[in-house]
């Protein structure tokens, strides 16, 4: 009982984190231009290495955050789940994958999550994005008489850039963090 306990207080405080992240403008999602940088896939690495297999939700937190912030900000091109949740729920999964693969955690193990984290979710959210736009045309896309993959990657340029690097900088600086979470996981009777 114990540690079912604990782990639904560990979720209940990642969910919280990922909510101000994602809810409080600028603090996760800092806004440039009609794309955000979303900073707010930090709580993927860290749970994935605090929870391991329960670190996969990180990724359903993230969308749901992500999803709630376009619905209350007016964000048109991420209020569809299957552009704002289900490419986060992949990177949760993928995340969790390379760090199982990665093993025992280290400085540039982290800034391997890290950049994995950021580079994964603009991918995937950039494929699951321009899907959508195949199957149910944008009038945002339609509007701007280009390619829409050409005009998507000129748009997310910035967020290219910008997230991978904030991301693998703000994990590296985490790694004495997520080398506690391991050790405290080895010496504890409770298996996560």
């Amino acid at each position: 009982m114990y540690k079912t306990t604990q782990q639904i207080v560990y979720l209940s405080i990642y969910f919280a984190l990922t909510l101000i992240l994602t809810l409080i403008p600028n603090v996760g999602l800092i806004q440039i231009g009609v794309v955000s940088i979303n900073l707010a896939t930090l709580i993927i690495p860290l749970m994935v290495v605090h929870l391991r297999k329960l670190g996969i939700l990180s990724g359903l937190f993230v969308g749901a955050g992500s999803f709630l912030a376009a619905i209350f900000y007016g964000k048109v091109l991420f209020i569809y789940p299957d552009v704002s949740v289900l490419p986060r729920v992949l990177v949760g999964i993928a995340i969790y994958f390379t760090y199982e693969f990665l093993g025992k955690i280290n400085f540039w193990k982290a800034l391997v999550l890290g950049f994995s984290s950021a580079f994964l979710n603009t991918l995937f959210v950039s494929i699951f994005l321009l899907l959508h736009n195949w199957v149910f045309p944008f009038d945002f896309f339609a509007n701007q008489n280009v390619n829409p993959i050409k005009f998507w990657f000129l748009l997310i340029l910035p967020n290219i850039i910008a997230e991978p690097i904030a991301l693998t900088v703000l994990v590296g600086l985490m790694t004495p963090l997520f080398v506690y979470f391991e050790k405290s996981r080895q010496n504890s009777n409770i298996h996560y």
